[in-house]
């Protein structure tokens, strides 16, 4: 239904994954910009703070500063879902957890089963070698029989005509 069953169709969506990150990735960067920008050009705008007020509070009382943190938070968490889905997709995302190393043993596990592959190869091959020698070997009996059946055949013939002979 998507296209994940080949190879293609899901280089295709890592593609378009990729591209969503970065265009998150692009977009969040400039809004913050934009945002701290905005926000300098605000807190300029206002008179001095008052000497009960701190620069510090001046700026985390802001509006502009409360919807910019909003906006950052909800880019960060969109673009941390996209990174988790791209990394899932490509089996890079869990590479390490304490003193366990999931890339070390999944390397251990792949170089196996490409062991067991090879040595089944082989034995396939082996197996169809022998099948092979078997036909070969049943076709040379077959044939071995038919001769001394024709030899015994000979002989008997031999021994009564040696008999009538008598």
């Amino acid at each position: 239904m998507l296209g994940l069953d080949t190879e293609e169709g899901r280089k295709k969506w890592d593609d378009k994954l990729s591209m969503m990150v970065g265009a998150v990735a692009s977009f969040l960067i400039i809004v913050t910009v934009l945002g701290a920008v905005a926000m300098i050009y605000r807190i300029m705008q206002h008179p001095s703070p008052n000497a009960n007020e701190s620069v510090l509070g001046e700026i985390f009382a802001s509006r502009m500063m409360l919807a910019a943190t909003r906006m950052a938070i909800l880019f960060v968490g969109l673009y941390v879902v996209l990174s988790v889905l791209i990394h899932m997709r490509r089996g890079q995302w869990l590479t390490a957890a304490g003193p366990i190393k999931v890339q070390e043993a999944v390397k251990r596990v792949t170089r196996a089963a490409n062991l067991r592959d090879t040595q089944v190869e082989l034995v396939l091959r082996d197996r169809q070698r022998w099948r092979r020698r078997a036909v070969e070997l049943s076709d040379e009996v077959r044939r071995l029989e038919q001769t001394l059946a024709k030899a015994q055949e000979q002989l008997r013939k031999q021994d009564d005509d040696a008999n009538r002979a008598k």
